[in-house]
């Protein structure tokens, strides 16, 4: 999987920075903690401070547009942060439902 940064917006009222990337040649869409750490060796971050907002794909190209924010610290993350889709206190895995 490639990642080309596209855009950084400094947004330091929310301490933090709004990444857009262009992630290619995957054979499926990857998941977000793939992602991630993929977007933190690009820009130099740790993966446990940044959040995922979207991960946009056409139907039939293997091109995918990423936006993410990357924060200052963890804390910043969870006092702006409400909801990081897929991530648990579980690593990010999902837990299966008790029956």
């Amino acid at each position: 999987m490639k990642i080309e940064i596209l855009s950084k917006k400094d947004n330091k009222l929310l301490n933090r920075v709004e990444v857009k990337a262009r992630l290619s040649d995957f054979a499926s869409t990857p998941k977000r903690t793939e992602v991630m750490e993929e977007l933190s060796k690009k820009i130099e971050a740790k993966p446990e401070v940044i959040a995922i907002k979207k991960i946009g794909q056409e139907f039939g190209k293997k091109e995918a547009i990423v936006t993410a924010n990357v924060y200052d610290s963890e804390e910043h993350l969870k006092k702006t942060e409400t909801y990081t889709r897929g991530l648990n206190e579980n690593g990010g895995e999902k837990k299966e439902a008790k029956v």
